[in-house]
């Protein structure tokens, strides 16, 4: 580490130069706190006597949590690229960088490929799928004929054909009839984009025509799939009674669902759930915090399993102890529950007037687990079941529960699953 950051530094990304394998290159996270009191210490490391001592020769490092990732030419050392929302390209060795190598290529960049052989051959992996150069990244041909997007959650609605809707990382929420007239099925051409950014959850009104779409933070637009008309800014935000905002944590994929109860209903969590009965012109807070409500920092000082890896100070974009699903009972439009990222489990039997905690009542479940998903019952209203999901503290036993008594008690229902976490 002779020439590295000193103290408690984050992600380091490594690339050894072909040519000689005593030349090593790092792009280094300084400080995973994001104090580095007043020192810019990110950027890019080099070494010449295979890591004994590094000298840093830049200081570019976009955005580290997420990317982290150096190539050096494996026929020019002078020649580094790193990945990022836009392609980093060096051509001195790591000193300077342009951010222009890919510009009309998808944002993104978390794998590179240079070919030994040839260097003008490259092949990058990135949220849009797969992109190659074959003259060193002055080009690119992005490779649309790969089914590889990532959904991240799916809907459906009522008509005939019924649709399916979903969310995609990176790359905005997009429906599709599930049939078609046509002999060749459902083809690309099928596919309607109604909402941009990371797609979530899509919710879907009974009439066939009103959805809701929702992008990263809990951003909320509703669509008129008809028409294709969008209004914009119809999340809820919290106020005191003075008037004064309180501040919301939203989960990067912020949960939203439609009332089976009334057309015109439906429900959004922050770290407070909110309920609107005019399709999003207006919400109501039904709800204090329902999250333990714990700073970070008291967490990792408690030592709880997995509290570290739910926010990167200076990741710009996440946020621990919020709301990740919601179940509305069929039966009784009374009867809610929540789940929260910090394991927090809370149900109401009458519309969000009172509400209990009900994380202790569930037998064996270590402190603090993800809840994942929560399902109320069609066939009794006290039935509720709810999945964890450990595997962020290396807890990948299966936890998925039942409730016949609206949370009272609970029993585990993972007799046959594989030991594997569940979504």
């Amino acid at each position: 580490t002779e020439g590295l950051p000193q103290g408690d530094m984050g992600r380091i990304g490594l690339d050894i130069y072909r040519g000689n394998p005593d030349w090593v290159y790092a792009v280094v996270q300084a400080d995973a706190s994001g104090d580095n009191d007043g020192v810019d210490e990110d950027g890019v490391y080099r070494s010449w006597d295979r890591g004994e001592t590094w000298e840093q020769v830049g200081t570019e490092n976009p955005r580290p949590m997420y990317y982290s990732q150096i190539r050096v030419d494996p026929n020019d050392p002078e020649r580094v690229y790193l990945g990022g929302a836009d392609f980093y390209m060096s051509q001195d060795g790591g000193e300077e960088f342009t951010d222009e190598a890919a510009e009309e290529v998808h944002l993104d960049h978390h794998a590179i490929w240079i070919n030994p052989a040839d260097s003008d051959h490259i092949i990058m992996g990135g949220d849009g799928g797969v992109s190659v150069t074959f003259d060193r990244s002055e080009n690119w041909r992005q490779l649309r004929n790969l089914p590889v997007s990532q959904f991240y959650e799916v809907g459906v609605d009522m008509r005939r054909p019924y649709h399916v809707c979903g969310g995609l990382q990176d790359n905005g929420s997009w429906c599709a009839p599930s049939d078609t007239w046509g002999r060749q099925g459902i083809r690309d051409k099928h596919w309607t984009n109604i909402g941009g950014g990371d797609g979530f959850f899509t919710e879907l009104h009974p009439n066939g025509r009103l959805m809701f779409a929702e992008s990263q933070g809990g951003n909320l637009v509703r669509v008129d799939v008809i028409a294709l008309e969008r209004q914009f800014g119809v999340r809820p935000e919290a106020f005191d009674e003075n008037g004064e905002s309180i501040p919301l944590r939203r989960n990067w994929n912020t949960p939203i669902l439609m009332s089976e109860h009334d057309d015109d209903r439906i429900y959004y969590g922050a770290n407070m759930l909110f309920r609107s009965d005019d399709l999003g012109s207006s919400w109501e807070r039904i709800s204090d915090d329902l999250t333990f409500a714990i700073d970070r920092d008291e967490l990792e000082i408690m030592g709880v399993p997995g509290s570290a890896p739910q926010m990167s100070r200076n990741d710009g974009q996440s946020t621990y102890g919020n709301l990740v699903s919601i179940a509305e009972s069929p039966l009784d439009e009374n009867v809610l529950y929540t789940g929260a990222d910090d394991g927090r489990l809370m149900g109401t039997q009458d519309g969000g007037t009172t509400w209990t905690d009900l994380t202790d009542n569930v037998p064996g479940l270590p402190a603090n687990t993800y809840v994942t998903r929560l399902i109320a019952s069609h066939a009794a209203a006290g039935t509720i079941s709810a999945a964890f999901d450990g595997h962020r503290s290396d807890d990948f036993a299966a936890y998925v529960y039942r409730s016949d008594d609206y949370g009272a008690s609970w029993r585990l229902i993972t007799n046959g699953l594989p030991a594997n976490s569940v979504s």
